[in-house]
């Protein structure tokens, strides 16, 4: 019998995690305390676009506690694995703040690697997905996201994308297209995930 195992790639804001209350926060106290202040001194800034998300990572990186899963994602995520699939985080974020939110949120254990901008990786450039999955080809892999970085680059890779639509703070053109399927909830995703992977496995066979 054919492998139906997938590579499920995962945006991170606005698709695993809300950072609505953590931007509140954010934007509620003032950037003076030291540990703050040690935070900012400690990114070295230029032109480059890598050195700014770094840069804003380190600041959000500080309310990481307010944080929160979507409600679903958990579920979703146990789901996936049980069936077999590895999953990926591909995020515009920088990776040491988005490690730090997944731990703190409980969700770093379901996946596999977190890649996230570097000098190397700006989305909608696929070099992160190359990295973590172009090895197994584009039909053995579907994206997850709620922006337009993320089905460019699902579909100059080659492979189909999910509009997670949950987080509601999307913009109003990308109900236009550019995606494979929309779901309101995270388990939604799981029709669309099984049936993919289900037709590839019978064209295989057949």
């Amino acid at each position: 019998m054919a492998d139906k195992k997938g590579h499920i790639i995962f945006d991170f804001d606005g698709t695993v995690v809300s950072n609505f209350e953590a931007l509140k926060k954010l934007l509620s106290e003032p950037v003076s305390k030291p540990q703050t202040q040690s935070k900012l001194q400690s990114s070295k800034l230029g032109l480059k676009i890598s050195s700014w998300i770094e840069y804003l990572g380190n600041i959000t990186t500080l309310f990481h506690h307010h944080y929160e899963a979507y409600e679903g994602i958990p579920e979703l995520l146990e789901e996936l694995k049980d069936r077999g699939h590895e999953l990926y985080i591909w995020t515009m974020r920088d990776k040491q703040s988005t490690e730090v939110i997944l731990e703190s949120v409980g969700l770093r254990h379901f996946f596999k690697i977190v890649k996230g901008t570097d000098s190397d990786h700006i989305k909608p450039g696929i070099n992160g997905l190359l990295s973590m999955v172009g090895h197994h080809g584009p039909e053995k892999v579907v994206v997850v996201g709620d922006g337009w970085t993320d089905f460019i680059g699902a579909k100059v890779f080659g492979c189909p994308s999910i509009f997670a639509m949950w987080g509601k703070r999307y913009d109003a053109f990308l109900k236009k297209g550019g995606f494979s399927f929309s779901a309101e909830h995270p388990i939604e995703c799981l029709d669309f995930i099984d049936h993919y992977f289900s037709e590839n496995s019978l064209k295989k066979e057949a």
